[in-house]
């Protein structure tokens, strides 16, 4: 997998928004949205095309 890429990190923030009971920073949110997601969707593409 894509070292960059901190995959358990990931996993782990659905895990906290999922069971925040609205105490999630919506802030910290976007800016992972905006910031990092397009950085994943690259990986992920990557990652596809290898197979």
């Amino acid at each position: 997998m894509k070292e960059n890429i901190e995959w358990r990190k990931i996993a782990r923030l659905r895990d906290v928004i999922s069971n925040a009971d609205f105490k999630t920073n919506l802030d910290v949110v976007w800016e992972i949205i905006s910031n990092r997601i397009p950085e994943l969707e690259k990986a992920v593409k990557e990652l596809l095309n290898q197979t």
